[in-house]
């Protein structure tokens, strides 16, 4: 794959043999969002473009999954320049806190511990690792007034009512991650929110995810018998969702699952025996994520707790990236390996180690991959969902507060000195605090939107890899190509 221009200016102004020379230099942020963007994705462009084609057409099509297909760009505006998330008056100097990175709505859900417990917990970690804390409480703000001006995608009215209170939001998420924070830094004990308790949101995640950890749908939904035994399925799963489909896995991979599951036992807190782990299937998977489209995930079955068909389970395989966080700061690494990272933080920012007992990392020929159990009883929050009486404003300040409060806790899992620097900064002035994040979190919702319409202008005018230019030289050996798979349609149909 080649870029017609290799350097930074250069990518720019390739997109002269679309749009001429004087208006490419005239808008030096689509520039920004263009080359950040292709930067951080180069190595899908490269080798995989046809499913770079799929997460791009996705983020084009949904302002809210432009934001979440966007981390690189927030950590760049974070970093340079005078962003709306790049200055503070709480700023902690030289203080890192673990924390998820990407930390959004629809990163947050349903998992069941170990014990048997369902909790509301993070459920993504690709980007975890250590960042300055106001990072993360402003990209959560921004993330909840991008949902607010999602939200109610049926009723214009009950939208405009929520998108009204947007300030409001953000300085709920602030509000509430300042107080908590407080209370844990002078000794509290954290909480595992295992009881929605008063959350609406948190309600209906009980209330969908339990059903379905009883019924074991994921078996139903991705799975058949055929002559007594469990089998996959293949091809496209549904039919009004073409572009989520299982295909068949090549031979050189799958030969490599048996170990990986054997490595993978090993990780875990509270390994089953080996018998669990007896592979019985296993296949390609397509339509998974927006970040994490093009990457590769597998579909994994194994026999579970009986040689009985009835509780085969299911795990999920996902092949990871790094953070994004390093180089900026020293040491600039902190985890040896990308496994390292994903089981570390993990266990870090859950209530419990095993909040998720199947949830761990290994290698996969050559590939870091992240291992969890596939099931629906695992509901997420998801920014399609917030209408009717979860879509209303009252509601949606609720859950900012308590996503801030739960972010709160996963922070105070830091280092305790650097924990209480933090919460002794917040305290000279909560309410300024409040304010400023409130401010930033609207001003950096605003920007999404400008940068989502800018990237809708770059696909039209530099095609769906935004510039870069297929080239022969890079394509991928043939049994990586096998792997890396042609997705039977790129993306979701546009709304």
């Amino acid at each position: 794959m080649r870029v017609p221009v290799a350097t930074v200016v250069g990518l720019a102004l390739s997109a002269t043999v679309a749009w001429g020379c004087t208006e490419a230099q005239d808008d030096p942020r689509l520039a920004t969002v263009v080359n950040t963007i292709v930067a951080a994705d180069m190595p899908f462009l490269r080798a995989r473009p046809q499913l770079a084609v799929g997460k791009y057409q996705r983020m084009a099509y949904w302002l809210y999954d432009f934001y979440r297909g966007t981390f690189p760009l927030y950590l760049h505006d974070a970093r340079h320049g005078a962003m709306p998330v790049s200055s503070s008056a709480f700023w902690v100097p030289g203080a890192l806190v673990t924390g998820m990175g990407d930390v959004h709505l629809e990163n947050f859900g349903l998992v069941r511990g170990g014990d048997g417990v369902d909790a509301v917990e993070p459920n993504d970690f690709d980007a975890a690792d250590r960042y300055p804390y106001l990072w993360e409480v402003r990209r959560l703000a921004a993330a909840m007034v991008v949902a607010a001006r999602v939200s109610n995608p049926d009723d214009p009215d009950a939208r405009q009512l929520a998108a009204a209170a947007s300030e409001d939001m953000a300085r709920a998420v602030a509000t509430g991650y300042a107080t908590r924070l407080d209370e844990l830094a002078a000794g509290a004990t954290p909480e595992r929110i295992s009881d929605p308790g008063t959350s609406l949101h948190f309600a209906d995640l009980f209330d969908r995810g339990q059903g379905d950890w009883d019924d074991l749908e994921e078996l139903e939904e991705l799975t058949e018998l055929q002559d007594g035994a469990r089998r996959l399925r293949r091809g496209i799963l549904e039919d009004d969702e073409p572009h989520k489909a299982f295909g068949e896995l090549p031979a050189f991979v799958h030969e490599a699952l048996p170990g990986l599951l054997s490595r993978y036992r090993g990780t875990l807190v509270n390994p089953p025996p080996p018998e669990y782990f007896a592979l019985l299937d296993a296949v390609r998977r397509f339509g998974k994520g927006t970040a994490s489209w093009p990457r590769v995930r597998l579909i994994v079955l194994v026999q579970g707790p009986t040689d009985g068909v009835e509780d085969d389970v299911l795990l999920e395989v996902k092949e990871l990236m790094d953070s994004g966080a390093g180089g900026w700061a020293p040491p600039g690494v902190f985890y040896d390996s990308v496994p390292e990272r994903i089981i570390g933080t993990s266990r870090q920012l859950w209530a419990v180690p095993d909040a998720e007992p199947l949830w761990s990392a290994d290698q996969l020929r050559g590939f870091s991959v992240q291992l969890r159990r596939e099931a629906e009883g695992h509901k997420g929050l998801k920014w399609d969902r917030l209408e009717d009486e979860l879509g209303t404003p009252e509601a949606l300040v609720d859950l900012a507060t308590r996503l801030g409060r739960l972010l709160a806790r996963m922070h105070a899992a830091s280092d305790e000195t650097v924990v209480r620097a933090i919460a002794e900064v917040i305290a000279t002035d909560p309410d300024g605090f409040a304010a400023e994040q409130a401010a930033a979190g609207v001003a950096y919702a605003d920007q999404a939107v400008a940068d989502w319409q800018l990237f809708q202008r770059a696909l039209d005018e530099l095609g769906p890899l935004l510039g870069v230019v297929p080239d022969l030289a890079d394509a991928a050996c043939p049994d990586l190509q096998a792997l890396y798979g042609q997705p039977p349609v790129p993306a979701p149909e546009p709304p």
